[in-house]
This record gives C-alpha cells, structure tokens and sequence, in this order.
C-alpha cells in the first residue's frame, strides 16, 4: 500500500461508508491522500482520526445545527462541506416506468424492502400499531407486509422470530421473500403499493430505488443524518404537498401509512407526484459540485 501511495501520487481519496467492515476501517490509516473524505450514506460522521472531511447537505443536517455551517462536535469529526445539492442523478433511460398504479380498496401492499437488521424495536411497534389500528379501522382490506429474507440461515431465524414476537397477533401478515436477483427484485419492488422505510437507521439504496422505479416511500425524518435521506431527497424534489407531508414522529409514521393504505386515491396521487418530479434528477450537473468541494477541501 505504501509503494502504491507512492505510484499514484493522489491528491485526494474517497472512503465509502468508513466502519462498514474492517477493511473500510483499516484503510485510511495508510493515508493514501493528503486529504481524505467520506461522504453520506448509511451512516453519519465516521469519527475516524485519518478522515479529514464530511460531504454533505443542508438538508441532511441534524435539526440541532443552529448554524448548518458550524457543526455540534458531537455530530462530526471531520471537517463539513455542504454541497449545494444532494449528490443524486439518473440517466433518462434508468428511471423506470412504474406499473399502473394499484387502486384496489380491498388489498394493500407494503414492502419492507431494507436489510431485516434495520427492523428496530421501534420501527417493529410501529409496524404492529400500524396493523392493530388498520384491523379497527378498516378490517375489510387486507393488508400483506413483504420483508426480505437475511442471507444467514440461522440470522434469518432469529430475525423472524424477532419481528413475530413484536408483531403478535399480526405477525401472519408479514410474507418473507427469499434474496433474488437485481431484475426479480425490481420487478417484486413495482408490485408494492408502496414502502415503508425503517427508523432510526433509515435507508439510503431504498430511496434510490423508490425513485428509479415511482414507488412511494413513508420515510421518518430523523434526528441524524442517517435517518433524513429519503426525507431530504422527497423534500429537494418538492415531492411533498397538501395532501403528504413530511413526517417527523413515530405517530405521525403510524397515521400517514394507514392514510396510505385506506386511501388508494392517496397512493396514486402520490405515486404520480413522485414520477412527475423524478424527472429533474437527470437535469443535474454533479460534476461541478464535486470538482467545486474538491478544490475546496484542497485550500483548507
């Protein structure tokens, strides 16, 4: 690695997700750069001493940041550039057409499409409040919850087991989907009527995915940075309006996706909302944010 730092010379290097695995941990020490940087992910501040600098956006700051240009220390270890704009575009070709939206008024469809380790205790209650408040409300629709199976057989055991002891009496609505390739994915994904997004640690891939292929995402807008990325790509995109807003409190979490499951008029507004505004994501010009924060980390 050393004879390597040498050869190439680099002025910069990115580190994806820095603490994910050992590697990704380990490296950075070697100070392959000068400057070294990691960016939002699926994780906030990676609190590493050779990580010298943050990309972010305004929008993803904790709500504690009385100056979004001045960080709590707590928050970050790394110096914080903010990039004008999140750091999301498509090609035209990659958004894909959704199915036609699902207007049934007596079934509803939710994918619980993320890792099956990002079922907290929290999100699980909200999921049970979600499923013993829709059999009050409105038993004639059925309601099927679809999670995505663990790799490890003996994980996957635990994490059913898990998500049965939350759920109780309406752990027989959750219906585990074994790993599948990226197309059958994709297709599985369009079937839903929409998503629901897991908290504190919410999902990065999932936004992206609600994007590409038009499916609505009930996101709740956390207190880190980990928890505001789907909240922040709906918001920069003006996704949100008078009839879904963001939401920011478990019982907002709960009443929102009954409001989604009893109201087909709702999921299709918002489905066709989410398409339509989609569009400005291949309208980006990435590349010159990033050279701007590059030459910015560099004079600092």
């Amino acid at each position: 690695l050393l004879r390597l730092r040498q050869q190439l010379a680099l002025q910069w290097a990115y580190f994806w997700e820095v603490g994910t695995d050992t590697l990704s941990f380990l490296l950075p020490y070697f100070r392959l750069a000068p400057v070294q940087f990691s960016s939002w992910g699926s994780v906030s501040s990676t609190g590493h001493p050779d990580i010298d600098v943050f990309l972010s956006t305004p929008l993803l700051n904790p709500p504690a940041f009385s100056d979004p240009l001045t960080p709590p220390a707590e928050y970050f270890s790394e110096t914080l550039i903010h990039l004008p704009q999140l750091s999301v575009g498509f090609e035209i070709h990659e958004l894909q057409a959704p199915s036609d939206p699902v207007t049934s008024k007596q079934s509803c469809s939710i994918g619980c499409l993320h890792t099956p380790r990002k079922n907290s205790a929290a999100f699980l209650q909200a999921l049970h409040d979600i499923l013993h408040r829709h059999q009050n409300q409105a038993p004639n629709i059925k309601v099927s919850v679809f999670m995505i199976e663990s790799p490890h057989r003996a994980w996957q055991k635990e994490l059913a087991q898990q998500v049965a002891s939350a759920l109780g009496a309406y752990a027989g609505a959750v219906e585990w989907l074994p790993r599948m390739s990226p197309d059958r994915f994709a297709q599985t994904l369009r079937s839903m009527d929409f998503l629901l997004d897991a908290f504190p640690f919410g999902g990065g891939k999932l936004a992206y995915d609600s994007l590409i292929h038009g499916i609505p995402l009930l996101s709740l807008k956390g207190s880190h940075l980990r928890g505001r990325i789907p909240t922040a790509f709906y918001t920069e995109l003006s996704i949100y309006d008078d009839q879904f807003s963001p939401v920011q409190s478990p019982e907002d979490y709960v009443a929102s996706a009954l409001r989604l499951i009893q109201e087909p008029a709702l999921r299709q507004h918002l489905r066709q909302r989410l398409i339509a505004q989609r569009q400005a994501l291949t309208q980006r010009d990435l590349a010159k944010d990033f050279i701007q924060a590059l030459n910015q980390m560099r004079t600092r």
